[in-house]
């Protein structure tokens, strides 16, 4: 149903969030407490990453969750808009794996406003002896991917880039 999505003329429903994320007609709002609706009325979770991969020692887990949600607290709930009109091809750092994305669309400002939580963790990453996330913020959901870094097969073409992280 209609309830799943907004639209850039009804500030209304997510308010000051959702024409800060910069919806226009290139982006589609994706509510961050509720799984998207596909077109075929099924359910798909997206995912967005705020951090790099990480492992943690079980007696830190407690700890870094806690610091994490007290960062957290100025950003929920959070309205990100993606633009779904400039997939992109990004490759995780050991190039094993290539990721077509959806970026986070970016505000009136130039930045997507996921990125300021995106740099809200990072202190916490730090803390517990972690990079920070890619200076190059990158906010995206993945919809598909494959082993190997595929740019090279891709060259020529608007997917071709050079972008590696994800």
């Amino acid at each position: 149903d209609d309830d799943d999505e907004s639209s850039s003329d009804d500030p209304g429903r997510c308010g000051r969030q959702c024409q800060e994320a910069g919806q226009d007609s290139r982006t589609k709002l994706v509510p961050t407490t509720k799984a998207n609706e596909a077109n075929n009325g099924s359910n798909i979770p997206l995912h967005i990453s705020i951090s790099r991969p990480f492992y943690l020692q079980q007696h830190s887990i407690s700890s870094f969750v806690e610091q994490v949600r007290k960062v957290l607290v100025p950003y929920s709930p959070m309205a990100i808009a993606l633009d779904v009109n400039n997939p992109e091809i990004l490759v995780n750092d050991e190039r094993t794996r290539s990721f077509l994305t959806i970026p986070a669309a970016q505000n009136s400002l130039g930045d997507a406003p996921i990125v300021r939580m995106i740099r809200a963790i990072d202190p916490v990453m730090k803390r517990f002896g972690h990079s920070p996330y890619y200076e190059e913020a990158k906010a995206h959901t993945s919809i598909a991917s494959v082993s190997g870094d595929v740019r090279g097969l891709l060259a020529g073409t608007p997917y071709g880039g050079d972008r590696v992280g994800c």
